[in-house]
């Protein structure tokens, strides 16, 4: 449509430009017209009031030595004068005179004027080239008549006027039929305009150059002009699209949004809802835009109690243009209750409260979650008190083992700090599996490879040999095992790494212990290798407090036990992962 209005405009402008340089051109040509005209009209004049001189008082006397008589006034009998000193005076009339007077002048071509007829008297006043259409033009409608005429870069104004007859041409024009009134024939005069037509010419130029300069400058500032509106609606067209391309992502958002979105006015009538909330509440936008918010919420409060309107929390946001957090109850379509959470954040137009947006989510699950977590906390307490009968179980074991490590110690074979740190090792193991069960979301499994983890990093930092470290590898599945077993697994591994530290690395280069538990066809395989020196008949045939406790532990998971000294020694012990006790 700009582009149209432009080209229009350019048109218009071209016209204007056009129409304005015909003007000057036809004024310059005009004026060149008028003064021609002038110049030969104030000619054609003078030479009418040297005529009529003349005519006025019945012609001019002069010598025959100066002037010859004229041979067509012959039939004048006062044509000539004889003077009594023997000279002769001949009558020149009018014509003759202004013949006479520019022939002194005959070398300029300023002006030129000579009397025309079709009833020649004198055949020198036969018209000639131009005079003959004009003689025809000025007999025919009385009028004058000019035309303009150019040769060899001259030009000249021509004009002819008609002439008539006065009672003073009658002397000499009488016998040829004439009345006052007649036209005796036409004056034509002809003017040099060579001046002003350069003039013109130059008026001409300068109207065309200034015309096509002023065009063209117009034209380029209806360009610029052009461009820069095309560039500023199509900026304002963007800024318009990118707001609405914003206002509909914005929209789509909203409508995507889990959550129910509404808005309201300052006075709390609804102006917008999302999908979420139209499905929540089971209303069309239709039934609830223009509507007060009180529709579907703020009936009760917690206790079941109507809300008055000032205790609105939408209405105290608003009114304080704070943001407000609540539980609220919500009502539906059919009548239903539901409770949500709901955040009103107001709405500000020039630092004014004009509304809010409010949103809010059903929160029953949350709520039955929270109800949920308050039986589990119950529940959690119940098992703390199992817990706490399992610790002391537990203590009990570390008597019962300290018991045990009292009664074999002889004197001569194992120091006091020996038994202590065996002891220790043991206790540890059942610290680190406590660790581990209090981290736990369950208190009745152990994660093994938790444990494991911290069971080596313990030995791997109290047990060292001279000159020399302990490497441990693993390969631990994540099974999930009973407390009670992971304790007796946990001594297990204990009496077996610290059997193979103390006994299997008298002469081993690069000492290592691999510990793995496995879950295979149903049971899990524990297994503890080393590759130190193994194990000679006779020291499996010994029947010391470890290998006694080993043998313990494993009728404890009700598993079997199976050594192999072979390249080191491995000890592998399969119990069921699930001990049904009868």
């Amino acid at each position: 449509m700009i582009k149209n209005y432009f080209v229009i405009l350019v048109f218009a402008w071209t016209a204007v430009a056009a129409w304005s340089l015909v003007w000057t051109i036809r004024t310059a040509e005009q004026n060149t017209t008028i003064t021609a005209l002038a110049q030969g009209r104030m000619a054609l004049e003078k030479d009418k009031m040297f005529r009529k001189w003349s005519s006025a008082h019945g012609g001019v006397y002069t010598f025959t030595t100066t002037t010859i008589p004229n041979p067509y006034l012959s039939h004048l009998k006062d044509r000539d004068i004889k003077l009594p000193d023997g000279r002769t005076l001949t009558l020149i009339n009018p014509a003759y005179m202004i013949r006479q007077m520019y022939e002194l002048n005959k070398d300029s071509k300023a002006v030129r004027t000579r009397l025309v007829s079709d009833r020649l008297l004198n055949p020198v006043n036969i018209p000639e080239g131009w005079e003959v259409n004009a003689l025809d033009q000025v007999l025919k409608t009385g009028k004058e008549y000019y035309e303009t005429d150019s040769y060899d870069s001259k030009y000249d104004f021509k004009l002819m006027a008609p002439f008539f007859i006065e009672k003073t041409c009658l002397k000499c024009h009488a016998f040829q039929g004439y009345k006052v009134g007649d036209i005796r024939g036409a004056i034509s005069v002809v003017t040099d305009i060579t001046e002003v037509k350069r003039g013109e010419n130059h008026i001409k130029r300068s109207a065309y150059v200034g015309h096509i300069i002023l065009y063209l400058i117009v034209l380029g500032l209806l360009r610029i002009g052009y461009l820069n509106l095309v560039r500023m609606l199509t900026q304002v067209h963007d800024h318009e699209k990118a707001m609405n391309n914003a206002l509909s992502r914005t929209e789509s958002i909203l409508q995507s949004a889990s959550e129910c979105i509404f808005g309201v006015d300052r006075m709390g009538t609804v102006t917008f809802i999302n999908n979420a909330l139209a499905e929540k509440l089971k209303y069309t936008a239709d039934e609830l835009v223009g509507k007060s918010h009180s529709m579907f919420t703020h009936k009760r409060d917690e206790q079941g109690m109507p809300v008055e309107s000032a205790d609105c929390c939408i209405v105290k946001s608003i009114g304080s243009g704070t943001r407000i957090n609540t539980i609220e109850t919500f009502t539906r379509k059919d009548g239903t209750d539901f409770s949500g959470e709901m955040f009103v954040s107001p709405i500000f137009l020039d630092n004014y409260p004009a509304g809010a947006v409010v949103s809010f989510f059903d929160i029953t699950e949350r709520l039955a979650k929270d109800s949920a977590i308050e039986k589990a906390l119950e529940e959690k307490n119940v098992l703390l008190s199992e817990l706490h009968h399992r610790v002391k179980n537990n203590l009990q074991i570390v008597s019962g083992i300290l018991s045990l490590q009292a009664d074999a110690a002889e004197e001569g074979q194992q120091s006091a700090q020996d038994i202590l740190k065996n002891a220790q090792s043991r206790v540890m193991s059942m610290a680190l599996m406590h660790d581990c069960l209090y981290k736990s979301d369950d208190l009745s499994t152990i994660d093994m490879a938790d444990y494991f983890s911290k069971l080596i990093d313990y030995y791997a930092a109290t047990f060292t040999l001279s000159g020399s470290m302990i490497r441990f590898e693993t390969d631990i599945d994540r099974i999930d095992l009973p407390i009670s077993s992971t304790i007796t697994c946990g001594l297990l591994i204990n009496e077996l790494v610290t059997n193979s530290i103390k006994h299997a690395f008298t002469d081993t280069e690069n000492p290592a212990i691999r510990i793995s538990l496995k879950e295979e066809r149903g049971d899990v395989v524990l297994r503890v290798s080393d590759n130190g020196k193994g194990l000679t008949k006779e020291d499996q045939e010994k029947d010391g407090l470890g290998m006694m406790l080993i043998q313990s532990l494993t009728e404890q998971l009700y598993g079997n036990l199976k050594i192999e000294s072979q390249n080191g020694l491995t000890t592998e012990i399969s119990f069921p992962k699930r001990i049904q006790k009868s």
